[in-house]
């Protein structure tokens, strides 16, 4: 893509992007209050699932994530090319972008829509249609990927080493299923209804396998941006 022409769609996508997720971040309280006045008349845990567990469903840490990480590169954009300051978010966004957001974006999207072709029961059960739209659920779900994918197509990252990346990855993950597990002792019940399915020798190889899937597409994110560089260097010279 021409230089020119990613300098005006970088900024434009960025704040489009940006947008997008705060408004989910803000028509997700309105989810979260219609929620809670329904459960005063009628507790399904399916329902309360929604606000129970909202901030440990890991959607809505990716989107914490794709939220910091465009924030970081409207903030770039707005920087003159050579300032010391944008140099430093130059790496601190391509790090974040080739460590944690490139991998669970991918995982987010594909693991939601896999497991829902199977059975959607397992991961957004019918009766959360009432309160969750399908657009809200496409933002979560789907425009996380398809806002990946032009930022792949729109801009080069700065990468850090496999090493640094996959030790941001690994902790990310042990953190996170620290808390996944310990909503179930404390609640008795899994977010997911995957899990209600499978037992635990199943249950822990679940989480093993998504972890080594996530290096790998984590290590695919860092092989694709390599092969831009190197085409760049290739025109270049």
């Amino acid at each position: 893509m021409p230089l020119q022409l990613r300098a005006v769609l970088g900024p434009l996508c960025h704040g489009a992007f940006l947008l997008h997720h705060l408004y989910v971040f803000f028509y997700a309280h309105e989810v979260h209050a219609r929620v809670e006045r329904a459960r005063l008349h009628n507790f399904d845990p399916r329902i309360a699932n929604i606000t129970d567990f909202a901030a440990m469903f890991f959607t809505n840490w990716n989107m914490m994530l794709q939220t910091l990480y465009f924030s970081l590169a409207m903030l770039h954009d707005c920087l003159p090319r050579h300032s010391p300051m944008g140099g430093l978010i130059n790496r601190c966004k391509g790090f974040l972008f080739a460590s944690l957001v490139f991998p669970c974006s991918v995982f987010v999207s594909a693991t939601f829509w896999g497991v829902y072709s199977i059975n959607r029961e397992w991961v957004f059960p019918e009766v959360c249609d009432e309160y969750i739209p399908q657009w809200l659920n496409h933002s979560l779900h789907t425009n996380v990927l398809v806002f990946l994918v032009v930022e792949v197509l729109i801009a080069n990252q700065l990468l850090p080493t496999f090493r640094s990346a996959l030790g941001a990855l690994t902790a990310l993950t042990v953190v996170y299923d620290a808390v996944f597990f310990l909503s179930y002792f404390v609640y008795g019940r899994f977010m997911y209804g995957l899990f209600h399915v499978l037992n635990w020798p199943e249950r822990i190889g679940f989480v093993l396998s998504t972890y080594f899937v996530s290096a790998m597409v984590m290590k695919l994110g860092i092989a694709i941006e390599d092969f831009k560089y190197r085409k760049r260097r290739t025109k270049a010279d």
